[in-house]
């Protein structure tokens, strides 16, 4: 839809990731994701029941501040690409009206603070901007027909409650 913007209801958001600590402060390693999100709108065009998935596979760096007490201050940023899955509708309650998949260039900075309540465990919050370059999906529909689907870029902020373990 052109000179629009896609509308997207708040979602869910589960990430996993592994960590090397190479410094007591420095940590890298890779992340896996999942955000879901309902779409609301395509510019002025709506359709029910449709909904957004993507899946980010980053490679991450995180600083963080180890020396605080219990709490530990971090920051950080990933780079990778982004899997994407677009849906549109419910054709007979059971499979979708349309869908069409992306995989695109994605990115993601954050900054939180965290509680260690033991020596390997920590809960805390995080702020996380992630993005990704255009992504254009090539929907088809129960019927057998295509239609396409673009954007210029997805720009999402979350507010997560992040668990951390060490081993």
């Amino acid at each position: 839809v052109t000179g629009q913007q896609l509308k997207l209801s708040p979602g869910a958001q589960l990430d996993l990731g592994l960590g090397y600590r190479l410094k007591p402060w420095l940590q890298i390693g890779p992340e896996l994701g999942m955000i879901v999100n309902d779409v609301d709108a395509f510019g002025d065009f709506q359709y029910p029941n449709s909904s957004l998935f993507q899946m980010p596979i980053l490679a991450t760096v995180t600083v963080e501040y180890p020396y605080w007490g219990r709490f530990v201050p971090y920051a950080g940023a990933g780079v990778g690409g982004v899997a994407s899955y677009l849906s549109f509708g419910n054709h007979w309650e059971w499979e979708p009206d349309g869908t069409g998949s992306d995989f695109v260039f994605g990115y993601k900075v954050f900054a939180g603070m965290r509680f260690r309540f033991s020596d390997r465990w920590s809960l805390g919050l995080l702020y996380r901007f992630t993005a990704t370059e255009g992504q254009n999906w090539d929907v088809e529909w129960w019927t057998g027909q295509h239609f396409n689907v673009g954007v210029d870029a997805i720009q999402l902020h979350s507010f997560c409650l992040v668990f951390t373990g060490s081993f």
